[in-house]
């Protein structure tokens, strides 16, 4: 049991950054240095439903 909680701990941060990379290149024109990450996830959004 610990070791599938310490695996969940190592990998749920990268899932976390990869889903926000690729939500960001799924939008068009979104900048990650500019623009919020809620803006991703935003309700009408094309990439809504990936960030929630």
């Amino acid at each position: 049991m610990i070791r599938a909680g310490l695996f969940c701990g190592l990998v749920a941060p990268l899932l976390w950054a990869a889903v926000i990379i690729l939500a960001g290149e799924l939008r068009p024109g979104f900048d990650h240095v500019s623009q919020y990450i809620s803006e991703l996830g935003e309700r009408g959004s094309s990439t809504g439903t990936l960030m929630r």
